[in-house]
Order: structure tokens, then sequence, then C-alpha cells
């Protein structure tokens, strides 16, 4: 058995590589990005940069003194993976951003882009990128199971 140092075989060495977690992600059109785990965010997100947020989970952007928080889970008709559909169908969530002594905002974000994917709130522009975990037709899901991926970008 090939190693690549003594007692530790190659296949061994490969398939922790693959069972580790990456920083970067493919989605469903191909694009890549790379985005924070959530683990790692400690309730901070990035300007232009993708970052996690949990059903419930409130974050602070850094330096923009801008809060948002994942409200709710309107629905989510997406076709499950497991299945063929006509239509991909869409899921859609709300979340509340405030920035200061401001107001908050309520925002209504769709995971299709035949319905609105981003918003404006004063200066910035919030983007959601992706909705994990994607249905399954015998796994029942909780909102609390629920992940979203957003993008903050500042006009």
């Amino acid at each position: 058995m090939e190693s690549i140092s003594p007692g530790i075989p190659l296949a061994i060495v490969l398939s922790l590589m693959c069972a580790l977690p990456s920083s970067g992600y493919v989605d469903r059109n191909g694009l890549t990005g790379t985005s924070v785990p959530i683990e790692a965010q400690s309730e901070n997100a990035g300007l232009e940069q993708n970052f996690k947020i949990k059903y419930g989970q409130e974050v602070m952007v850094k330096g923009q003194n801008l809060k948002v928080k994942f409200d709710s889970l309107l629905d989510d008709s997406r076709c499950p993976t497991d299945m063929e559909c006509v239509w991909s169908g869409d899921a859609e969530i709300v979340i509340s951003v405030k920035r200061a002594n401001a107001h908050a905002s309520n925002m209504e974000l769709h995971t299709n882009g035949q319905f609105t994917q981003a918003r404006k709130y004063q200066r910035y522009v919030i983007k959601l990128v992706a909705l994990d975990p994607y249905p399954r037709t015998r796994v029942k899901k909780k909102p609390s199971d629920y992940v979203a991926t957003l993008l903050i970008k500042k006009e």
C-alpha cells in the first residue's frame, strides 16, 4: 500500500482530507465562492463576504453597526432532491435588518431568481445566496434546521 509518511497509508490521508470541512462552495448554478463556517463566525459577518446565519440567529456586520437576524421561514416549496419536478420551486425567508438607532426593517427574500432575492436597506444590498438544508420527500424539517447564506454589499 502506498503511503506519504511511514505508517500512514495514502488512502487514509485522502479520505481524511475529503471529510474535512471546506471554506469554499459551488452553488446550484455552478458558481464558486467562499463562505465563513457558522462555528467560526462568532456572531459577526463582513461586507462583500458570504456568511451563514441560523434560523433565529442575529449577527453583527463588522464595522457597520448593522445587525441582521434570520426571523422566519415563510415557505419552502423547492423541489426535493430525491424527486423530479416540473418547477424548481421556491423558499422564502424573512430577515430583519437594523442599523444603529434606526428602525428595524423586515425583508422577504426568495431562493428562486424569479422572485426577489435581494433588497436594499439604507445604503446596503442584502441578498439571499442559498438556504439549507434542501428538502427531501421523507425528511420533515423544522424551521430551526435552516441556515441561510447571505451576502451584504454597500452601495
